[in-house]
């Protein structure tokens, strides 16, 4: 026997977006890939670039975060996870993500030693 659903859905509008955020499962792919170790491998490649604002490893999580949600180009980061995301930035221990800007200039500065600190740090299997 099949049981019968009824869902309601609910449309608001609200002023209220630092509490919403369009990307409630990225939480989910977060913690899982926070509990595999797969981000912290990323905060020790060096890049070449100084923090002003947002480390490398900052736009690193950015990139990976556009990637699951959805993102098929950079040009889209900051229409997927600009300003209007400031509940789910939080959540992921930042103020707000980074522009696509800068997540270009981390692209940019990604170079040989940075693939080959991945490549090494895989084989060795270490986390």
């Amino acid at each position: 026997m099949r049981k019968k659903f009824s869902i309601k859905v609910q449309f608001q509008t609200t002023t209220q977006w630092e509490e919403i955020t369009a990307h409630g499962l990225l939480l989910a792919a977060w913690q899982f890939a926070e509990k595999c170790g797969a981000l912290l491998k990323w905060e020790k490649i060096s890049y070449p670039m100084k923090k002003v604002k947002y480390s490398p490893f900052d736009k690193l999580q950015t990139l990976w975060a556009s990637v699951v949600t959805g993102c098929q180009h950079t040009v889209e980061i900051n229409d997927s996870l600009g300003a209007h995301e400031k509940a789910l930035a939080r959540a992921v221990g930042l103020e707000r993500f980074p522009d696509q800007s800068q997540v270009n200039r981390l692209l940019q500065a990604t170079k040989t030693p940075q693939v080959e600190h991945w490549r090494l740090d895989e084989r060795s299997g270490s986390d």
